[in-house]
């Protein structure tokens, strides 16, 4: 019975913790959109009228790819593998969340 115990606790750390994490950052992404897509709405209709207000969904985008174009590696990551790698995975990772987030516009 204490095996099994362990097997089951060591398979929710291993499922549950990713699942955790992606609400996490799926609950803290979608407030950031609601966020701009507001501070949209105030400001940039009054500034440039013929721009259209945005949806959450949409400025979730537009989040993304400013985030992108500003990720830059540490200085203290710029000689290290893991730096180089994240730096080559994070572009994937953010166009994987793109491609949901574009499912839902």
């Amino acid at each position: 019975m204490g095996k099994d115990n362990n097997i089951a606790t060591n398979l929710l750390a291993i499922v549950g913790f990713p699942v955790t994490l992606a609400v996490v950052v799926g609950v803290i992404g979608f407030y950031h959109a609601w966020v701009v897509s507001l501070l949209w709405a105030w400001f940039i209709p009054v500034t440039f009228p013929n721009l259209p207000i945005v949806s959450i969904w949409q400025a979730w985008g537009i989040i993304m790819i400013v985030g992108s174009l500003r990720y830059v590696i540490p200085s203290d990551k710029k000689t290290s593998v893991a730096g180089w790698v994240t730096y080559l995975i994070a572009p994937l990772l953010t166009l994987l969340v793109g491609l949901l987030v574009r499912t839902q516009i």
